[in-house]
């Protein structure tokens, strides 16, 4: 029932590494953006090509709450 209210966004980005079942060696992309902030651009020295990756959106609210949603993509050729 609250108005809820955003600090920033934490986006992070995963290499998909299935050899790897502690994640350990997973090259990971991490940044906060501010709550005004509707795109993001990622180095092409982190994105690999053919390469599927886990892409995780944090909101994070003033309460210190964070809600998190998830997808899975692949990089083209």
């Amino acid at each position: 029932g609250e108005p809820f209210s955003r600090t920033g966004y934490e986006v992070i980005v995963t290499k998909d590494v299935r050899d790897d079942p502690n994640g350990f060696s997973r090259p990971t992309f991490d940044v906060h953006v501010l709550p005004s902030a509707t795109s993001l651009t990622i180095s092409d020295e982190f994105l690999e090509p053919s390469t599927n990756y886990e892409l995780e959106v944090l909101v994070l609210e003033v309460s210190g709450n964070q809600t998190i949603s998830g997808l899975f993509f692949q990089t083209g050729k």
